[in-house]
This record gives C-alpha cells, sequence and structure tokens, in this order.
C-alpha cells in the first residue's frame, strides 16, 4: 500500500524547501550588513520618489527593501554606482569626498 502526502497546507511563516536543501549562510547577509545596506535604501527612497519608485528602478517588489540580500546590494550598485563594499560596511562618505582619505577634487582634507 502506498502512503499518500499529507494535503494540509504549508502555514504561510515557513516557505517552500526542496528535501535535503539548506539555506547557506555564506550566501546571506550578517546581520549588521543587513542593517548597513537598508541605510542608503532609506535614504535614497525619497530622490526617487518613494520605496515603491526605487524598487522599481531597482527591478525588485517593494517589500524586498526591507528583507536585504546580496542581490539587491548588486542592483543597489548598478543603479547608483554605489559600491557593494561601501553599501554592507556602513561607510557612507560624504559627496566627492575620498572614503579612504577624506580629501576633495579641489584638494585637502575637510
Amino acid at each position: 500500500m502506498a502512503s499518500e502526502r499529507s494535503t494540509r497546507p504549508r502555514p504561510p511563516d515557513k516557505p517552500h524547501t526542496p528535501p535535503g536543501a539548506k539555506r547557506r549562510r555564506s550566501l546571506s547577509l550578517t546581520h549588521p550588513e543587513a542593517k548597513h545596506l537598508r541605510e542608503p535604501l532609506h535614504k535614497l527612497a525619497p530622490a526617487y520618489g518613494g520605496a515603491a519608485k526605487l524598487a522599481g528602478k531597482l527591478g525588485v517588489a517593494s517589500r524586498t527593501l526591507t528583507h536585504p540580500s546580496p542581490g539587491l546590494a548588486v542592483a543597489l550598485w548598478r543603479v547608483t554606482g554605489m559600491s557593494v563594499e561601501m553599501a554592507l560596511r556602513g561607510k557612507l562618505d560624504i559627496a566627492g569626498r575620498c572614503p579612504l582619505c577624506g580629501t576633495t577634487p579641489g584638494g585637502g582634507a575637510s
């Protein structure tokens, strides 16, 4: 006699994961990285006309902006030119300054 699969619906908080599959931590952001990535997204949203328009420009759903991922960091880089490392490490510099030494194109550090 063959066993039948359960037809109970999956709880909404448990996404489908194929049998034997594991979520790889190496492909996920750490909590500090995710926090740092949310910052430029939050600051850029008004410049693009809101979170929904920024999400559209990035090619993701609006809700994706609240769940940062490595792919979202790459999308941010493609649209804004902000380096992935800068976004994930929280080293946002003042426009026009070298993020390493703080000098401006005209010379001198401020």
